[in-house]
C-alpha cells in the first residue's frame, strides 16, 4: 500500500495527504503563489509562483493535453467501428507525438520561468 503521509520539516509531526489543503494567493502586479500549509504548525510549503506569462504555459500545456485526450478518443470510436485506417493511425500518432513533444518542452520553460519567480521572490 502507497504510504500517503509526510512529515512536517518544522514540528516533525506526520499528516495525511488527503488532510491538505493547497491554497492560493495574489501578491503583486500579477503574481500569485500556490501553497499548503502544516495542519499542526501551519509552516508554509511553497508549491510554485507564476505570474502572466507562467499562467498561459500552463493553459497551453493543459490545452495540448486535452488534444491528445480527444485524439485518442477519437482513434479509439474509430477503432471500435473498424473505421481506423493505417493512415489515420499514423496521422494521430504523429500529432500525439508531436503535442508531447511541444508539452515537455514548455514543462522545461515553465520550470525555469517559475525558478526564477521563487528566486526573485521569497
Amino acid at each position: 500500500m502507497l504510504n500517503k503521509s509526510v512529515e512536517c520539516d518544522s514540528c516533525q509531526k506526520e499528516m495525511n495527504v488527503d488532510d491538505i489543503k493547497v491554497h492560493e494567493e495574489s501578491f503583486g502586479v500579477d503574481l500569485s503563489k500556490r501553497y499548503w500549509n502544516c495542519i499542526h504548525c501551519d509552516y508554509e510549503y511553497l508549491i510554485t509562483i507564476n505570474d502572466t506569462e507562467t499562467r498561459a504555459i500552463e493553459e497551453v500545456i493543459n490545452n495540448d493535453n486535452r488534444e491528445i485526450q480527444s485524439i485518442a478518443k477519437s482513434a479509439q470510436w474509430l477503432a471500435n467501428r473498424r473505421r481506423l485506417s493505417q493512415k489515420q493511425m499514423n496521422r494521430n500518432l504523429k500529432r500525439a507525438r508531436s503535442l508531447k513533444n511541444k508539452i515537455e518542452q514548455n514543462k522545461v520553460k515553465l520550470d525555469k520561468l517559475q525558478r526564477k519567480l521563487i528566486n526573485e521572490y521569497i
